[in-house]
């Protein structure tokens, strides 16, 4: 996502917590026919679909999961718990 471009990944552990499916990619099942529906939607999205949703994959990756985002999260769990 980071790299402008949607994601296309399986519906279990991590994934499920940092991709935001049909926005900045596509979670599928764990076989191949729903891999492969995924990425012939990205296929089909044309380059400027396939640049809008990159564009919103980097930047969540920026709003969640930066420097920033995780020390603003340290530092409100902190205070909450002190």
């Amino acid at each position: 996502m980071y790299s402008r471009v949607p994601v296309v990944a399986c519906a279990s552990g991590g994934p499920l917590e940092t991709v935001a499916n049909e926005k900045t990619g596509f979670l599928c099942d764990n076989n191949a026919d729903s891999f492969a529906q995924c990425i012939s939607l990205v296929v089909m999205m044309g380059p400027a679909g396939r640049a809008q949703m990159g564009a919103k994959g980097h930047q969540w990756v920026n709003e969640k999961f930066s420097f920033n985002a995780f020390s603003e999260k340290i530092a409100t769990t902190y205070i909450y718990i002190f």
